[in-house]
C-alpha cells in the first residue's frame, strides 16, 4: 500500500516536441490531467516540458497529445537534436504558395471561376490548411472554439461563396504565421536550454549551522545557500542577508 501511494504521488518531468502554441499546451495539459493514474499535469509552454505526478507511460501522453502530433521523451533521456532543411520542414507551406499562385495565373487566363483556376485554389487550400483543418473540424464536432475552428468555419465560408483565391491566401498567411511561431519559440527555447546547461550543479549550503556542497536536486525549501562574489547562482531564493549586483547579461543580452 506504501509503495502504491508513494507511486502516486511520484512527479516525473518529460521534454516534449512539436507543441506549436499557448492553446495547444493548454489542451495538452487538460488532456493529460485526465489519464488515468495521473493526479495532476502542468505544461511548461516556455521550456517545452511537462510535470506528471501520478503513473502514465509516455505512449498515454503521446496520445493525450496526438492532435498536436507532440512527440514526448524523458528528461533524463539524452538530448537529441536532429536539424530538418527548411524546405522539408516547410514543404506543404511551399507548395501552397505555388498552387495559390498557379491558380492566380489560370484565372488570370481563364477567368476566375475557370474550373483549373478553382481545382489549383483547393489544392493549395489542402495542401497548406491540411493540418489546421484536421484540428479545427474535429474542435467544431466537440463544439470547443478556439483559432483553429474559427480559421476552418472562415476558409469552408470563403468556399461556398466562390471566394476560392482568397480562402486560400487566408490559409497560407495562417501557416506562415504559425510556422515563424515555431521558429521563435525554438530559438527561445534553445537559449533557455544553453543557460540550464551553463548553470551550477552544486552549490554551497548552510544547514543545521554547517556549510556543505550538495547537488542541486538535493537543495530542499528552507535551505540557505551562499552565494560568493563572481559565482553563478544555482537556483531561485530570497536574499536573506547582504546585497551584491548581479549581472543579468546572460538572461536579458
Amino acid at each position: 500500500m506504501e509503495e502504491r501511494a508513494a507511486a502516486k504521488n511520484t512527479t516525473n518531468v518529460y521534454r516534449l516536441q512539436n507543441l506549436t502554441c499557448a492553446s495547444c499546451a493548454a489542451k495538452f495539459e487538460k488532456n493529460v490531467q485526465h489519464i488515468e493514474g495521473v493526479v495532476d499535469a502542468k505544461v511548461n509552454f516556455g521550456a517545452s516540458k511537462l510535470s506528471v505526478t501520478g503513473q502514465t507511460t509516455i505512449n498515454d501522453l503521446e496520445k493525450a497529445g496526438a492532435f498536436d502530433g507532440i512527440k514526448v521523451f524523458s528528461d533524463k533521456s539524452p538530448k537529441e537534436t536532429v536539424s530538418v532543411p527548411f524546405w522539408k520542414a516547410h514543404a506543404n507551406v511551399i507548395l501552397s504558395v505555388l498552387l495559390l499562385a498557379a491558380g492566380w495565373m489560370l484565372g488570370e487566363q481563364h477567368g476566375e471561376g475557370h474550373l483549373l483556376s478553382i481545382a489549383a485554389y483547393a489544392l493549395s487550400i489542402a495542401a497548406g490548411g491540411y493540418t489546421l483543418f484536421t484540428a479545427g473540424l474535429k474542435n467544431l464536432f466537440r463544439l470547443q472554439f478556439d483559432m483553429k475552428t474559427l480559421m476552418t468555419i472562415a476558409i469552408i465560408g470563403a468556399a461556398i461563396i466562390g471566394e476560392w483565391g482568397e480562402g486560400a491566401t487566408v490559409v497560407i498567411l495562417f501557416a506562415i504565421s504559425e510556422a515563424l511561431e515555431r521558429y521563435s519559440m525554438e530559438k527561445a527555447r534553445k537559449s533557455i536550454s544553453s543557460l540550464m546547461d551553463i548553470a551550477p550543479k552544486e552549490a554551497p549550503i548552510r544547514r543545521n549551522g554547517h556549510e556543505i556542497t550538495m547537488h542541486v536536486d538535493e537543495i530542499e525549501v528552507g535551505d540557505i545557500m551562499i552565494i560568493k562574489p563572481g559565482q553563478k547562482i544555482a537556483m531561485d531564493g530570497i536574499v536573506e542577508s547582504g546585497r551584491s549586483s548581479v549581472n543579468q547579461a546572460a538572461i536579458t543580452g
